[in-house]
């Protein structure tokens, strides 16, 4: 599923204004890896969803309601001192990486006006909810990482520095120099893509290589390559116009599979159905719902077979 520094940054355009200049409400924490914010602005409470989850990082603004818990874990309890009745100034991507940066203005215990820092790191099992002051230095995190057991630390009263970012951005990157530095790897243009700039999923390195790859026999390497590089400044375009297509895909028995802010038309072709939507964050809403009711009956299955299987073991 690419949730890529691509479709983040398409995902942030979207729902950014929405978030910004709204008040903190109330938050919960609704499984070990997951907070929801609710937000209220112009008499409207929308609701930020926020999960590290390893498996399914995440995060969009939903409508869907949900039983809160009736405990709150200390890390919710954190959130809550620092967070409650602050305002969102600022909501902030690191380049095309899958780190967000929320900006909270509020007060302290001494009603004193400071800021307070949401960072969320979408790293697959490295996934993790930070929360920072305005010097920087780390309150808590969903997820801490001792320096026992990681090369980076994520512990309260540490300075917080972003993951190693080796990557280029492909923003700032011209074509020649594009085309010098594949020549000099000798790898084919999807790892190429991979191992170079940040924001590429697998998918949509994939899509790229197809892409370029349609008109092969009669294109030169560096035809080639061109035309990759101007399928990926069509993409930044995409972004920057907000001109987006936002489509959800599904397999032969109607499971949802992938989404993007555009349609994926090479990996994803005619064996696949596909469903479009008028907005990113309503089409990610839509493949969490599916996901989180098809993992609940998955595991409500699961758990009947095993009661089943113990009285078939009494009677016999």
């Amino acid at each position: 599923m690419p949730f890529d520094g691509l479709m983040l940054k398409s995902l942030l355009s979207e729902i950014t204004p929405t978030i910004i200049e709204s008040r903190i409400e109330r938050i919960y924490q609704h499984t070990d890896f997951e907070i929801n914010l609710f937000l209220y602005k112009n008499g409207a409470t929308n609701k930020l969803i926020i999960s590290a989850n390893p498996s399914l990082p995440k995060i969009f603004l939903s409508q869907i309601n949900k039983k809160n818990p009736d405990v709150a874990p200390n890390f919710c309890m954190l959130l809550r001192k620092n967070l409650i009745g602050g305002k969102i100034i600022n909501v902030e991507q690191y380049d095309f990486e899958r780190i967000v940066k929320i900006s909270i203005q509020t007060r302290n215990e001494l009603g004193d006006s400071v800021e307070r820092n949401i960072i969320f790191e979408m790293m697959g099992k490295h996934s993790n909810i930070i929360l920072t002051n305005q010097e920087n230095r780390i309150i808590d995190a969903i997820k801490r990482l001792p320096p026992d057991i990681t090369v980076r630390t994520i512990m309260p009263g540490r300075i917080y520095e972003l993951p190693t970012v080796i990557k280029k951005s492909i923003t700032e990157i011209s074509f020649e120099d594009y085309k010098n530095l594949f020549f000099t790897q000798n790898i084919p243009l999807e790892k190429f893509l991979l191992n170079n700039f940040s924001g590429f999923s697998k998918q949509l390195s994939n899509e790229i290589s197809l892409y370029a790859q349609e008109y092969l026999k009669n294109l030169s390497d560096e035809q080639f390559l061109k035309r990759s590089f101007d399928y990926i400044k069509e993409l930044i375009n995409i972004i920057e116009n907000k001109n987006f297509n936002p489509i959800l895909y599904f397999d032969n028995q109607n499971k949802p599979i992938d989404f993007y802010f555009i349609n994926l038309r090479n990996i994803y072709k005619d064996n696949y159905k596909q469903r479009t939507f008028d907005s990113i964050n309503k089409c990610i809403e839509q493949f969490y719902t599916i996901k989180e009711e098809q993992f609940y009956f998955n595991e409500k299955k699961t758990h009947l077979k095993k009661v089943i299987n113990q009285a078939f073991e009494k009677i016999m």
